[in-house]
């Protein structure tokens, strides 16, 4: 289970996976989430990845979706060394950065001692981000063993509200520390006369049990502004783009200035 540390550091942190008959090459990725005044609050770590063969890129959603369990395991564990790499940049910098889980990768997260512990060691600088199709709900409304399970290791953020089978409860019950909109959603919001009434609406309930609302899709100064306007805690897009792993030291603490300037 345990990724040969060595060899993904002389190529640069990447990952490389052969899968569906051909060779692929998973580069790390670091994607800045800012504050309403500019501040660094967290970054999320994704990956960008291309077929070897092709030279194409691919969908990481639908490329994690296809992985069998034993290579999405494989992904996990380097992922997390990854993370482990700048565990001190989070300590000095006092920045958490999120990870994106499926549900096949939480079971696996869960059942090996090597990747709950590789996460464990990463308290209290891990966030572990899901989407609504993660979410299964007992009859009485209460969250599974498998969400609780997770909880025990992170705080939970929720990836992608408004994209599915959304549910009120789960912004306001303070189960998860963070609910992120999706960038459909609040790009729809931002287009509509009360879309950031609405969005103002959702975060004072969320602020009441002491969750945090980030947009994401923030790719303009415009949608910045709705933002800010909407008293969201905090914004993620294409306004900032992601840096390269090895290039995590060059995201400065505050923006150059407070309505989306250079990072």
């Amino acid at each position: 289970m345990k990724t040969n540390i060595s060899t993904f550091n002389k190529s640069g942190f990447s990952l490389r996976l052969n899968s569906f008959g051909s060779d692929w090459l998973l580069e790390p990725v670091i994607e800045p989430i800012w504050d309403i005044e500019g501040h660094l609050k967290s970054v999320e770590l994704l990956s960008r990845i291309k077929n070897c063969t092709y030279g194409h890129s691919h969908s990481p959603s639908g490329f994690f979706n296809s992985l069998a369990q034993s290579e999405l395991c494989s992904v996990l564990a380097w992922q997390l060394e990854l993370l482990a790499i700048v565990r001190p940049w989070c300590e000095v910098r006092g920045v958490p950065v999120s990870l994106n889980l499926n549900r096949a990768q939480a079971f696996g997260l869960i059942s090996s001692p090597y990747i709950s512990g590789l996460a464990t060691n990463l308290a209290p600088w891990l966030r572990i981000e899901i989407s609504e199709d993660f979410v299964h709900l007992g009859s009485n409304g209460s969250y599974d063993a498998v969400l609780d399970s997770l909880k025990s290791v992170s705080p939970l953020w929720l990836d992608d509200f408004g994209a599915g089978s959304t549910g009120l409860n789960w912004l306001s019950d303070g189960f998860f520390e963070a609910v992120k909109l999706d960038r459909n959603l609040f790009g729809m919001l931002c287009s509509l006369h009360e879309g950031v009434r609405f969005m103002s609406a959702l975060s004072v309930l969320a602020s009441s049990v002491g969750v945090k609302i980030v947009a994401e899709g923030v790719c303009d100064d415009s949608r910045m502004a709705a933002a800010r306007d909407a008293g969201v805690h905090a914004c993620q897009g294409f306004l900032w783009p992601a840096v390269p792993f090895r290039k995590i030291n060059s995201l400065p603490s505050t923006l150059a200035s407070s309505n989306g300037g250079d990072a």
